[in-house]
């Protein structure tokens, strides 16, 4: 009775102590979860994973062990009671991870060795031997894993004809009924290996080639030994190379696999016929499907299935000819296969190429010939169905990314049995699609290569599409793969209690005593699908059902256990599957279709995020194809939608000048706004494309550009800068060019630099000290003032001064040249003389006044001088020579305006930088006091006698600037006057002249403009000033010393006495008489007025020269 009390107290106390512990554990989990939430929101979710920080990677602990634990962790696994039972699992499944090791390690390393031997190399001039010597070492890796796989091969047939002869207690296991269906399975996997290898090695031609070049170049150094190397390591690397090319370049590698060497394996009839059901069953299989419903890797199956089958009948014999009429009506369905990359392979041409039997004594002519044709027929009808399989694929994928997303993201902690079924489900889909689209893709473009049929531009679009899909797959996975990692274990889970569950049934239905090695792998399959799921333990598994005899167990039963492990296997695999699936490497060989595919979309139906992708994988094999593809995309892509965007912005704000309303959606249409909208980097061969920002610098460099071009437009350019922000979101900066400012202009440094041009398309204004220009393409002229040059010191610093008087020298030192050569000119010099002499004989009488009519015949004298061309003057060499005197003085004195203006910006410059700073008065104590004052640092006194220093040079650059006309005058007046050209002033009278009725013309083109619609040139010289030879007449009188013998000819006195005399003359004949008619009347009137303007030019070159001589009179 106490007992019975004492037990449900405390079963009592038992329950509430439970609670109170779930009560705790609830509390924690509530804890943590929201501590996980909170990190998870302050950490950004990245929905690339190619931008994520940290790449999940599926490794369990057992496949992380090196070869020895591995070894003992086998041991481990199977270790039932039955000995000869552990024996045989564990070799079997040590061969079949040899075999996985090998067929990895050609694929990962050897194949693309070979395959693409010589596309990385793109300079030509590397030799064949430097290009051998450099992969012999991994060459002779090769032959070693070859040979290292033949004995594997020999060994496991060994294996297999033991087990076969064996002699079993157990009568039932003892009839041909072990089925070690994986271990044929994986002898198929290595002698497709073999024949993919034969086939690299027979299409690598280049290979070949230099491969002979070098053994010639090895066997050459054995018979002479020039380069004194090592006879005996010669000879060793000559014998290896023999060796190579007996296993290697033979191409016989599948052909030496199936020379066995033990005639045991030929007289066992139960491994003949276990082998030869294996091949029976899958035939089955294979002949109930159409391509259609095949994936890529159970097209790899069959190819496996008949490698498997050719070894049979070479080793055998045709023991059953229904059976290989079977298999050449699969032919007929699957009449290539890709096996790897471009190496498709055709299964009649490889059957009669290697078995042993005579094909025409079982299939006739006639069928061996339709496969063929078959092959031709199947190129047109993918010609013709491609269009409606990309449709359909595309709806399948894009349902399954709706799917998939679904239910991949939802919260673990309360998912139920039903949901994780549904996601295995999804991913087995998702393997099976992305299975069926690789094979389409790769026997598609591998048979148009290897058949050299031409593909149509069309179906070239097709593909690329089914490509862009099938990453567009991949990408939906990888950004899902973190949800992925975390159902993972559920998954695995899920899958191995279904298996355990079928296995439980099996085991309720069995009699244990009739076969104990059934018993024995019920048990260990039991054992082996509980905890971690690993490599290992499923190549246990597959090898255990060996041993579970059909005849004890139901067929459906055993299908079903057989077809859940494959699935979890698959699922164990699932990334790798994936990745295998998504790869599309093998368009490194059609790499054109990818540039027609971008050349023929441009930027209006691309998706470049997934043409990316694909651009990745084939740069994986080679990355100097990355520049190829960035020049496509730059090209054919960026440029197109650039000037899209442009064209789109210039209409834009140009709608309220159309009287029609215009419509920009077919513009629009045309733009690709994923570009725009979506600012995620694109990601080819880790360089990031930004195309956003190319767009943006596209529009910058053209804004600036047309703006300096046309700076009246600035507010055009403005408002579509405007226009792309609001309506692109795009970022185009301010160009900050002087567009609404006169202070800024033209740089100085460019037009210095271009002298030559600014002097002769720039005039001088001196008394404004403005630069003009005097003929221009555009609707305005460039002006240069002094605060322009004020401010390029102030951009370029006070030094650019030296470097701009150094530059004027030099184009002063050409131009006083020419000059010097003009007036030494035998028929210019003889006439001056001429001048002189009459004007010194008849002084006198003519009152010392050089009259007006005989500069007005030296004019007409210079101008009529007729010679040959000058070469070495082609600038003027056009011009008569009263116009080259013209210009050339004008060059020099616009240069010398300029050094003016220099002058006057440097001033203007040197104001501006101190124009705050308050009147300096004398320092007193009390500064130098506050100077030393001990509580300021070293620093702030550092910096305080740094600013006294700058302000002490402003104030100094201001107050004794440089006197750049004394050096300019001092330069050059001590070499010209000992020269014996005095005889230049006579010459100056008759300039005067011709620069006076110069500079009416170009007033009066002005004066026609105004008041009428006078059309002129745009090159046309066109200007209202022009003190450029005023100044430059000035400089030349100080510098040739000829002032004094220039004032002696008085000649603006002859001036007015020659106007006054055509005024009076004009007016006394319009006052004189009314008989006089009007035409008469109208040409003294006239008269008249010319000679006013005329007079009134004189005098303003009067005034202004005199002002002039005021700048060099000092000096």
């Amino acid at each position: 009775m106490w007992e019975s009390e004492d037990k449900s107290l405390q079963d009592s106390t038992n329950i509430i102590l439970g609670e109170n512990q779930l009560q705790k554990y609830g509390k924690f989990l509530f804890s943590y979860t929201s501590k996980l939430n909170q990190l998870e929101d302050t950490h950004f979710e990245y929905h690339d994973v190619r931008n994520s920080p940290v790449r999940i990677k599926l490794i369990y602990h057992d496949e992380n062990m090196n070869a020895e634990d591995q070894k003992e962790n086998i041991l481990n696994l199977v270790n039932t009671d039955n000995v000869i039972y552990n024996k045989i699992i564990i070799i079997f499944t040590h061969l079949n991870k040899e075999i996985n090791f090998i067929v990895n390690e050609l694929k990962s390393k050897y194949y693309n060795l070979l395959l693409y031997y010589g596309e990385q190399d793109s300079n030509e001039s590397i030799a064949p031997e430097t290009q051998i010597g450099n992969i012999l070492s991994q060459i002779q890796d090769l032959l070693n894993l070859v040979k290292y796989a033949y004995k594997i091969f020999n060994e496991t047939l060994k294996q297999l004809n033991s087990i076969y002869y064996f002699q079993w207690n157990n009568k039932v296991v003892g009839d041909n009924n072990i089925c070690l269906y994986d271990v044929f399975l994986s002898l198929s996997e290595l002698l497709m290996s073999f024949a993919t290898l034969d086939e690299i090695v027979a299409n690598q031609a280049l290979f070949n080639e230099h491969w002979n070049v070098y053994k010639q170049a090895v066997i050459c150094q054995i018979q002479t030994n020039s380069l004194g190397l090592d006879m005996k390591k010669l000879k060793i690397l000559h014998k290896m190379m023999n060796d190579i090319e007996k296993v290697l370049l033979s191409g016989n590698l599948f052909n030496n696999a199936m020379q066995t060497k033990f005639n045991e394996l030929k007289t066992n009839h139960k491994l003949s016929t276990s082998i030869l059901n294996y091949i029976k069953l899958n035939m089955i299989k294979f002949e109930n499907k159409q391509l259609s419903d095949l994936t890529y890797h159970k097209c790899l199956h069959f190819v496996k299935v008949c490698m498997l089958y050719v070894f049979h009948i070479n080793t055998y014999g045709m023991n059953d000819k229904k059976l290989f009429i079977k298999a050449w009506e699969c032919f007929k369905k699957f009449t290539s296969v890709t096996i790897y990359c471009n190496i498709v392979w055709f299964p009649d041409v490889f059957f009669e190429q290697h078995v042993t039997i005579n094909i025409a004594n079982i299939i006739d002519k006639r069928n061996v010939n339709a496969i063929r044709s078959i092959r031709d027929s199947y190129i047109l009808q993918a010609h013709e169905n491609i269009f409606k399989e990309v449709n359909i694929y595309n709806i399948y994928i894009l349902t399954w990314i709706i799917k998939f997303d679904q239910l991949i993201k939802k919260d673990i902690s309360y998912m139920r049995m039903n949901e994780i079924k549904q996601i295995v489900n999804i991913l087995h889909d998702g393997i099976i699609l992305s299975g069926k689209i690789k094979r389409i893709l790769i026997n598609i473009t591998n048979l148009y290569y290897t058949l050299n049929k031409p593909i149509v531009k069309n179906n070239v679009i097709f593909i690329c599409k089914l490509a862009e899909s099938l990453k567009l797959m991949e990408q939906s996975f990888e950004e899902n793969f973190v949800h992925i990692c975390k159902i993972f274990n559920k998954i695995i889970s899920f899958q191995q209690y279904q298996c355990l569950s079928l296995l439980g049934n099996i085991k309720k239905n069995i009699n244990t005593n009739k076969n104990v090695e059934l018993l024995t792998s019920l048990v260990l399959v039991e054992k082996l699908l509980k905890g971690s799921c690993s490599h290992d333990k499923l190549l246990i598994i597959k090898h255990s059902f060996a041993f579970m005899n059909k005849i004890l167990l139901k067929e459906d039963e055993f299908n079903n256990l057989n077809k859940c492990v494959s699935q979890l296997s698959l699922s164990y695999n699932l990334e790798n599957i994936m990745a295998d699936n998504c790869n599309l490497s093998f368009l490194y060989f059609h790499k054109n279709l990818i540039n027609i595919y971008i050349r023929n979309n441009g930027c209006h139906n691309l998706n470049i995020r997934y043409i990316s992708n694909i651009m990745n994988d084939v740069c994986d094999v080679n990355t100097k194809e990355k520049d190829v593809f960035l020049n496509e995309i730059h090209t054919h892509i960026i440029e197109p939608l650039c000037t899209s965007i442009e064209t789109n912005l210039r209409l834009h704000s140009h709608l309220h000048l159309q009287v029609e309303k215009l419509t920009l959606d077919k513009v629009e249409n045309n733009l690709n706004r994923i570009f725009l909208q979506n600012p995620e980097l694109f990601l080819v061969l880790n360089e990031y494309l930004d195309i956003k920002y190319k767009i943006e610098n596209y529009l910058d460099k053209t804004f600036y550009d047309l703006t300096t071009i046309a700076l009246h437009n600035y507010k055009t350019y403005n408002e579509m800068r405007n226009i792309a922000k609001y309506k692109f979101e795009l970022n185009v900066i301010e160009n900050n060019l002087p567009s609404k400012t006169l202070d800024n202009g033209i740089d100085i440094l460019f037009l210095i630099r271009n002298i030559n041009s600014f002097i002769n398309n720039y005039n001088y204004n001196i008394n404004n000290q403005v630069f003009i220009e005097n003929k221009s393409n555009n609707k305005f002229l460039n002006t240069i003032t002094i605060s322009h040059i004020a401010n390029n010191i102030r951009i370029y610093g006070i030094g650019i001064i030296n470097t701009l008087i150094n530059y004027i020298y030099q184009y002063l030192c050409k131009k006083l040249n020419t000059l010097i050569k003009y007036l030494y000119n035998e028929n210019i010099k003889s006439k001056l003389i001429k001048e002189i002499k009459f004007y010194r004989e008849n002084k006198l009488k003519l009152g010392q006044k050089y009259p007006f009519d005989r500069a007005e015949k030296l004019l007409k004298a210079l101008k009529s001088i007729q010679e040959d061309p000058d070469p070495t003057d082609a600038e003027l060499g056009h011009l008569n020579y009263a116009e080259r005197f013209r210009v050339v003085i004008t060059q020099v004195g616009n240069a010398i305006g300029l050094i003016r203006m220099i002058r006057s910006g440097s001033l203007h410059y040197c104001a501006n930088s101190v124009q705050f700073v308050p009147p300096q008065s004398p320092p007193t104590c009390s500064d130098a006091e506050e100077d030393e004052d001990p509580s300021l640092s070293a620093n702030t006194r550092h910096c305080l006698d740094t600013f006294d220093t700058v302000l002490k040079k402003s104030i100094h650059n201001l107050h004794e600037s440089t006197d750049y006309f004394k050096l300019i005058i001092n330069v050059f007046k001590p070499l010209l006057a000992n020269t014996s050209i005095k005889h230049a002033y006579i010459v100056i009278p008759a300039l005067i002249y011709h620069y006076v009725q110069y500079i009416i013309k170009i007033k009066e083109k002005v004066n026609k403009i105004k008041t009428s619609n006078f059309a002129i040139g745009a090159q046309e010289i066109l200007n209202f000033t022009d003190d450029g030879f005023i100044l430059g007449l000035s400089y030349l009188i100080k510098i040739f010393n000829i002032n004094a013998l220039y004032n002696s000819l008085d000649f603006y006195a002859s001036i007015g006495e020659k106007y006054k005399i055509h005024q009076d003359g004009a007016a006394g004949g319009a006052g004189s008489g009314g008989g006089k008619s009007v035409v008469v009347n109208n040409v003294d009137s006239l008269t008249q007025k010319t000679s006013q303007v005329y007079l009134n030019e004189f005098l303003l070159f009067y005034y202004n020269l005199n002002s002039v001589h005021v700048f060099f009179d000092q000096y």
